[in-house]
């Protein structure tokens, strides 16, 4: 009876390192798990933090074009101003040389600048 409560010890014992093995066995795999979890929060991190950077290069950019679309703008309706003034004192008198060397003028710097793009092209063709 007695080698029996033995045997019996011994399969508890070694029952019960199984189990412990089992358990360390688990607990490896659970932290190499976080060790990848960790490693991919680190980098979701970093790229977070470049993400940001590019956003406040991207609102400083979007800031000056915006100035740029404004004065751009006014400029436009200042030019379209001095045209209609032009044209209403071309009404009154026709044979204004100055206002006609006026319109030639303007309408050339309009052509070089609207079709500034296209020139360079058929030049480098």
């Amino acid at each position: 009876m007695r080698l029996n409560k033995k045997l019996e010890t011994q399969l508890n014992l070694y029952k019960e390192f199984n189990e412990n093995q089992i358990l360390l066995h688990e607990l490896n795999k659970a932290l190499k798990q976080r060790d990848q979890y960790k490693t991919e929060r680190d980098t979701l991190i970093d790229d977070l933090t470049w993400y940001k950077a590019k956003v406040e290069r991207l609102e400083h950019e979007n800031k000056r074009l915006t100035r740029l679309t404004h004065k751009l703008t006014n400029h436009r309706i200042m030019w379209d101003n001095l045209k209609d003034w032009r044209k209403d004192m071309l009404e009154i008198d026709k044979n204004d040389t100055q206002l006609i060397g006026l319109g030639l003028v303007m309408d050339d710097l309009e052509k070089d600048w609207l079709y500034k793009e296209e020139n360079n092209e058929q030049t480098n063709i």
